[in-house]
């Protein structure tokens, strides 16, 4: 089955949030290597693997900007990747 663009997307900014994770992590290999669940969705361990709130945004807007698409949709892409499966983020230090 052929992907969208917004799918590559999508599948491009899971792979650079894991690779910059901590521990840094192959999102293709987790795909690969992660257990399903009852509905046969793919459980991958994202509480392990942390990454920064401000990284994972410009991971995001890299991304997104190389796609021609409207602000809509980007908007429901970033969206996507916040609810999906990436990383936690890292609790905020505070001074």
């Amino acid at each position: 089955m052929k992907q969208t663009a917004e799918e590559k997307a999508i599948h491009e900014i899971y792979r650079q949030l894991y690779a910059a994770s901590d521990p840094p992590a192959d999102f293709d290999l987790l795909m690969e290597n992660s257990p399903k669940n009852e509905q046969g969705q793919i459980m991958i361990p994202y509480m392990n693997h942390e990454i920064s709130q401000e990284l994972c945004d410009q991971i995001i807007d890299e991304v997104l900007s190389n796609l021609r698409t409207s602000k809509w949709m980007k908007q429901t892409l970033r969206t996507a990747i916040y609810l999906g499966g990436s990383p936690k983020f890292k609790a905020e230090q505070t001074q």
